[in-house]
């Protein structure tokens, strides 16, 4: 009888084993679903911040700036380069916000219909209160626009050549025709 039992034990151990196995793996997926979608909405609420964030940046910007009319038309820029990304085109007489001058030239950092950008200087109708605007640095790049500007140099092909000094104190290096090449006598030193 006790053979019986411990063999009717042993044969549904691995059973409840397998059975706990299985259901490991369902609470495993389960959880690893629950946690890509918390992710996800942890990405989206990001987002919602950064927007705001933005936008409350944006409205201390118009309260500080100082309006504007554009004499002519022009570009809102990306950055106070002539050949950058053009961002918007302002009509003449169409109203800017000017935040700030740019240290390194004739742009202002300005706003113009809810984009930030830079617009030349000679193409906004110029105020008194233009002289307090405080100057700003250029922009920086973000990590993923960075470009590495260090020189890249190939370094020369260096032959190690073998000196010899000759009878009367010169000295000389079989070249590639199996002459004699004669250099500065401080080579062979």
């Amino acid at each position: 009888m006790r053979t019986i039992l411990f063999c009717a034990i042993l044969l549904q151990s691995p059973f409840a084993l397998s059975q706990n196995s299985i259901e490991q793996k369902r609470l495993k997926e389960d959880l690893e679903k629950e946690k890509l979608e918390l992710n996800q909405r942890l990405k989206s609420i990001e987002k919602e911040i950064d927007s705001i964030e933005q936008e409350i940046s944006f409205s201390k910007a118009k309260e500080r700036g100082i309006k504007s009319t554009m004499k002519r038309g022009s570009e809102l820029r990306k950055s106070p380069k002539y050949n950058s990304q053009i961002i918007a085109t302002p009509d003449r007489n169409e109203e800017i916000i000017i935040i700030n001058k740019y240290k390194y030239g004739t742009y202002y950092y300005a706003i113009f219909k809810e984009k930030i950008g830079y617009i030349k200087q000679k193409d906004v109708r110029q105020k008194k209160e233009f002289i307090h605007l405080s100057t700003v640095e250029p922009p920086s790049t973000s990590s993923s626009q960075r470009k590495n500007y260090t020189r890249s140099y190939t370094p020369r092909k260096t032959y190690s050549r073998r000196y010899y000094r000759g009878p009367r104190g010169g000295c000389y290096y079989i070249n590639s025709n199996g002459n004699k090449t004669y250099v500065a006598r401080s080579l062979c030193n």
